[in-house]
């Protein structure tokens, strides 16, 4: 019984998670004794099928209960079985009885978070004065809570408040550091007192105490920043909170930790191997340790099954900064929360928008439908869109490669980037390799930096090619030119870009080992009357992953100001660790400097974080 312990223990392991770290070891002699188990266990196994196929040639029985289930056995099949999701009927001899399928529930999110909607209502009458503002619709809460990964999670709370839309909250944080520290990063209301930390809704009154409204603000008192926190024993139980943000810095109690209590039942041997199970699978073993004679229940809700509801993607971009020369303010900046939304619409077409929270000012970044599969392979889009210029403007800004756009893309394009709202055409074609043509028509974003505020339709060709050089390495050579008019006041402006990106990614490897090249050239015209000068920009950069977590990376950028014609300089090396698909944390710095002016030295922390299936991934 010990060596069947010791092969299921192994057998959970792989089972349960790539990543997981079994409890206990097997040696050779006891991986042999394992086989010969499992040779055991087939004989028996076939046996019992054939028994199985003659009683059913026979007449239909009921199928008989597997007598084997309830050694300890079948119970850790069926535990390991709960922790992989695996379909154990087809190891098992009780396949005759019907499958039924059930859906994912509440604490089982998958890719989408968990979303809470709260309301806050209020009636008031007062005296002395005229009654007026008796109902208020106080505020209206839309909350996302999720785990980001095994080993961090996140809470976004999104408040619309007497006309106005802000971030109430939104932070990563991490659990079980060294030292049995908790880390938060972002914007979140600060551990002053005991109801500081309550949202308004849930305090015992309609309103804060009024000292905290007087001496705190408001709305109470709330920073962006990071924060530190630990418990301890002794003579009861205390906790410290270190907190540096924008605004403070605060030192207070926290309501005790509930502790959870230990499994008694771990102490033997399986009870290890199950714990260890269910620590790999983030799943509880021990309730599912059922009856395996009754029929077998399957989860679903896979993603592309969304049913009513779209996907549901929330992303956080918080950073921090330090600079010379210059007084050391708004160091740090809750830079961006977006909430996404996409679904397929019906079988012909789809749906993709992006509401962006940036900076106390909400946008839609992105919103449009398409459709593929039209006549001629042509996939149309139609609404707001980031367009198809160069490599990195298509990109979200929490994906890129650095914490900001190169420096030419943001002095040609516009700060954020070229978007527009519009119609795109797409069509994509072989021979000697894959080529890809855009066409857009749009009303710019961009339209006061680029035509002067018009408010006229621009136009964007895009040639993409792309060849596979080797099973490991490929090649994309890209040109883009956008050309718009004012004639207000006769100016016409031209735009012009030429991509290149070289990717080594061995096929084996591809996990740990990467390295990227890329490069973009720009060329912006300006033409009043029919006379301008041509500005030139560029940059070029690469990244190489050093393992699977760690990426370093450096850009150089050069660009003549549209303006001014001052060429500025800037050279930003950058460390990110992706600690998931879900969550990657980046140090940068960046000297910058421009003609005549002295050298500026910046130093960025950035965490982004997501939920759903819109990540920190290129776009």
């Amino acid at each position: 019984m010990t060596i069947q312990r010791y092969a299921v223990g192994a057998a959970l392991c792989l089972l349960a998670a790539p990543g997981g770290v079994c409890a206990q070891q097997p040696a050779q002699r006891q991986l042999d004794s394992l086989g010969a188990e499992i040779r055991a266990l087939k004989a028996r196994l076939d046996s019992l099928r054939s028994a199985l196929a003659r009683a059913q040639r026979a007449a239909p029985v009921r199928v008989p209960k597997d007598t084997a289930a309830g050694d300890e056995l079948a119970q850790l099949r069926a535990a390991a079985a709960a922790a992989a999701g695996t379909d154990t009927t087809r190891a098992q001899a009780d396949t005759a009885s019907p499958t039924r399928f059930i859906g994912r529930e509440r604490s089982q999110p998958q890719l989408n978070p968990e979303i809470s909607v709260t309301g806050d209502v209020r009636a008031y009458a007062q005296r002395p004065g005229i009654q007026r503002d008796n109902f208020d619709p106080r505020e209206f809460e839309v909350g996302f809570q999720s785990p980001l990964d095994p080993y961090s999670s996140t809470k976004i709370f999104v408040s619309l408040e007497n006309g106005t839309v802000s971030v109430e909250e939104g932070y990563a944080y991490w659990t079980g550091l060294p030292g049995h520290i908790r880390f938060d990063i972002g914007k979140f209301r600060q551990q002053f007192g005991e109801l500081n930390r309550w949202h308004l809704h849930a305090v015992p009154e309609t309103e804060y105490p009024v000292a905290l409204r007087a001496y705190l603000g408001d709305d109470g008192l709330a920073g962006t920043g990071i924060s530190l926190y630990r418990a301890f024993g002794g003579l009861g139980t205390h906790e410290v909170t270190a907190q540096s943000l924008r605004s403070a810095l605060a030192r207070a109690q926290r309501a005790a930790p509930v502790r959870v209590p230990k499994d008694t039942a771990a102490g033997d041997e399986l009870a290890q191997l199950r714990a260890a199970a269910a620590a790999a699978a983030g799943t509880d073993t021990t309730r599912a340790q059922a009856d395996t004679a009754s029929p077998t229940r399957f989860i679903g809700r896979e993603r592309s099954q969304p049913q009513l509801n779209p996907e549901i993607s929330v992303t956080g971009d918080v950073r921090a900064y330090a600079q010379r020369p210059g007084i050391q303010r708004d160091n740090f900046d809750p830079r961006e929360f977006e909430v996404g939304f996409q679904s397929p619409l019906d079988p012909y077409s789809s749906t993709k928008i992006f509401v962006s929270l940036e900076n106390g000012t909400v946008s839609v970044e992105e919103g449009y439908a398409y459709w593929t599969g039209l006549p001629g392979h042509i996939r149309f889009d139609i609404g707001k869109f980031r367009q198809q210029f160069g490599e990195l403007n298509r990109w979200h800004l929490h994906a890129v490669p650095e914490t900001e756009y190169p420096v030419a893309l943001r002095a040609y394009l516009g700060d954020d980037g070229l978007a527009g709202t519009g119609i795109s055409l797409y069509r994509a074609f072989g021979g000697l390799g894959t080529h890809e043509v855009t066409a857009q028509v749009t009303r710019s974003a961009s339209d006061a930096e680029l035509f002067g505020g018009g408010a006229r339709p621009s136009y964007l060709v895009r040639l993409l090619n792309f060849w596979q050089l080797t099973r490991s390495a490929y090649m994309q050579v890209g040109a883009t030119g956008l050309y718009g008019t004012n004639p207000d006041s006769s100016l016409r402006t031209k735009v012009g870009g030429l991509d290149v990106r070289l990717t080594w990614r061995p096929p084996a490897q591809a996990l740990y080992r990467e390295w990227t090249l890329r490069g973009e050239l720009y060329a912006l015209r300006k033409e009043y009357a029919g006379a301008g000068t041509t500005h030139l920009g560029w940059y070029a950069g690469t990244t190489y992953k050093l393992g699977q977590r760690w990426i370093v990376g450096v850009r150089y950028d050069y660009v003549e100001n549209p303006l001014s014609s001052l060429i500025t300089r800037q050279i930003t090396p950058t460390v990110t660790l992706w600690e998931s698909e879900w969550v990657e944390l980046r140090a940068q710095y960046a000297w910058a400097r421009t003609a005549g002016l002295a050298a500026s030295h910046q130093l960025a922390l950035q965490a982004v974080w997501a939920i759903g299936p819109h990540k920190h991934e290129t776009y």
